[in-house]
């Protein structure tokens, strides 16, 4: 389906502040199953053409994601940054700034909280595992 390219922009403007977007309703409108931004990551992947398109805003949605909301809101971004449809090699910059601010964002990483391991299929699921993966990558392209 072809999506106008000025929507986009827009989704991906509010993305860079998630926070705010929860915070535009005083009063949640009954089309949003639960927070209002989780509407806008979905809308943000299933229009952008690459992940490198998407990555300000699931790298900004990263920093301030939690470990109750991975199916809603982080899985997803996962998903479309390693899905293993994506061309073979190694990660692009953006693929590994992603993949680091999942890292760094320490709420994610309970260990008894088993919720978020369905989503990484094709990625180690251990935070140190993937912290030596994505390090060098982003610091060799920086």
């Amino acid at each position: 389906m072809k999506y106008d390219s000025r929507a986009l922009v827009e989704i991906l403007e509010a993305l860079v502040n998630p926070a705010q977007i929860d915070a535009w309703f005083q009063v949640k409108p009954s089309y949003f199953e639960r927070r209002p931004r989780f509407s806008f990551v979905h809308a943000a992947i299933e229009r952008a053409e690459s992940f490198d398109q998407l990555a300000p805003a699931a790298i900004a949605v990263a920093r301030v994601t939690s470990k109750h909301v991975v199916d809603a809101e982080w899985g997803p971004l996962l998903v479309a940054a390693l899905s293993p449809g994506r061309p073979a090699g190694p990660l692009t910059p953006a693929q590994s700034a992603f993949r680091l601010a999942l890292c760094q964002n320490e709420a994610l990483w309970a260990p008894t909280f088993g919720n978020p391991l369905k989503w990484f299929r094709h990625t180690p699921t251990r935070r140190s595992a993937l912290i030596r993966l994505t390090r060098p990558m982003v610091l060799r392209h920086v």
